[in-house]
């Protein structure tokens, strides 16, 4: 059984080990999902980095250092969660758009 301490201590040893950042500060860590059911890989494991810019560090940097692990970072959780952090912004963009007429000419 994992405990958010061996967790935690987990993740920092492949922050240390491949990012080169030792001593990132991680609380909260668990598993996500059930233990025991059937699916492709491994449980995710969720964290909170303490340290805003040692976690703005790993997020920008997270895919040049573990390119052939079968690992990645995210900031988000789950897909509702992506969504609901873009919306905002698609629909600035669709706001700021400017109507073009249909024949495409822009000059009229």
């Amino acid at each position: 059984m994992e405990t958010p301490a061996s967790l935690g201590k987990a993740i920092d040893d492949v922050f240390s080990k491949h990012d080169g950042m030792p001593d990132v500060n991680i609380y909260g860590a668990h598993l996500v999902g059930k233990h025991g059911v059937t699916r492709y890989g491994e449980r995710p494991i969720v964290c909170t980095i303490a340290d805003d810019t040692k976690e703005m560090i790993i997020l920008e940097n997270s895919w040049v250092y573990l390119k052939g692990m079968q690992c990645f970072v995210s900031e988000h959780r789950t897909i509702s969660q992506q969504n609901a952090h873009c919306k905002p912004y698609e629909e600035k963009l669709k706001n700021n758009v400017k109507d073009v007429p249909k024949d495409g000419n822009v000059d009229k």
